[in-house]
């Protein structure tokens, strides 16, 4: 959110961002960009009935994925593949980075960043790393470690849900 302090006006800073089993959360400011935990909109990559009742919205990549031959069912007959609608079976199928979503640069199950300075934030939107279920928070914002000419990002992340355990991690996600 942003306050105008002359006018008291509240407006959004980015709005229309996915949400499901797992919402927006933690957000730090670091080096003009604002980072934040967007959590994944499923428990499994696939909307099922205990999503909405297969009403809420799919996942969506962070880069091109290409889906297995797998189909899942509802157990009522509705056969859904991963990063799809309820219902919607493409088995094989390549699904684009950021289909469905609101903003290039958005996705789910992941850390994003946008910068704080932009006249526009939303059209800023960049994934940082992705591929978690529920990213809940952050010890520390992204640090990036060098090995054989390649960056990769580290994060501290939770290693056993609801244990408390904290750990870093290399995550296998390039940076650019």
């Amino acid at each position: 959110m942003t306050i105008d302090l002359t006018t008291g006006a509240v407006r959004p800073f980015i709005s229309s961002l996915p949400t499901g089993d797992h919402p927006t959360e933690q957000v730090l400011v670091k080096d003009g960009y604002l980072y934040w935990s967007q959590g994944s909109a499923t428990n499994s990559g696939v909307v099922g009935h205990d999503n909405g009742g297969g009403t809420h919205q799919n996942d969506i990549p962070c880069q091109d994925v290409t889906l297995s031959q797998n189909v899942f069912d509802s157990g009522d007959g509705h056969l859904t593949s991963g990063y799809s609608p309820h219902g919607v079976a493409r088995p094989g199928a390549v699904v684009p980075a950021f289909s469905g979503a609101s903003h290039h640069g958005v996705c789910t199950g992941a850390i994003l960043r946008a910068r704080i300075d932009a006249r526009d934030p939303a059209a800023t939107i960049q994934p940082v790393s992705w591929g978690y279920r529920n990213p809940t928070r952050s010890a520390s914002l992204p640090t990036i470690r060098r090995s054989r000419g390649t960056s990769w990002l580290a994060r501290t992340v939770r290693t056993s849900a609801g244990l408390g355990r904290w750990r870093t991690r290399r995550i296998g996600c390039r940076w650019p």
